[in-house]
């Protein structure tokens, strides 16, 4: 039987210390921070299944300490798996849980609804009024469905244009150019054949 080993994966699994091995992966994701003089807010792009894990690892040492809006390139697992965690990361008013602010196209919105129904329920799950009820506590989402080319800001001051990708031969993906102040600052491609 013939083996073949990659270095660069052996090390990736048996490296060490995550934060010292380069070669360690975490599913994609990219955090944008706007600090508009009363404090920073933070964007993170993706919430794969391993964003509690990075999360915990690289926030902190960069002096992140919230989340104000999660935006999604596509419903995948490593897009979309960590969207129960995010729990961990919501803000109070008092003892009432603020919901986290969620960029989608409706693809992915339709897809979530069926994978996480807990997270995202369909509007015919309702109590005594319109809004959608979970009993239980989870992450709670404040849900807007975004347009191709179409900009919207996640946070003041960022200006977020969703680009369509293909991702695959038959899924459509986003990648996203940023503004701050209208000028283009980053565009970030993270899945796409």
């Amino acid at each position: 039987e013939l083996a073949v080993r990659c270095k660069t994966s052996n090390s990736a699994v048996v490296g060490g210390n995550p934060k010292l091995n380069k070669n360690y992966r975490n599913n994609p994701s990219l955090l944008i921070s706007v600090d508009d003089g009363r404090g920073a807010k933070n964007v993170i792009i993706d919430v794969g299944k391993t964003f509690r894990e990075g999360a915990l690892r690289w926030l902190p040492e960069y002096g992140i300490n919230s989340i104000d809006a999660i935006v999604l390139t596509h419903e995948h697992m490593d897009a979309a798996g960590g969207m129960d965690d995010v729990r961990g990361f919501q803000k109070y008013f008092g003892r009432k849980q603020v919901p986290m602010p969620l960029f989608v196209s409706s693809r992915c919105l339709s897809c979530l609804q069926d994978q996480f129904p807990w997270l995202l329920p369909k509007l015919k799950a309702k109590r005594d009024n319109d809004t959608p009820y979970v009993s239980r506590h989870v992450a709670s989402f404040d849900v807007t469905v975004f347009q191709s080319f179409r900009p919207f800001e996640a946070i003041p001051g960022l200006k977020i244009t969703p680009l369509p990708v293909m991702h695959g031969e038959d899924l459509v993906s986003f990648g996203f150019a940023f503004s701050v102040n209208n000028k283009t600052n980053v565009v970030y491609l993270s899945d796409i054949s």
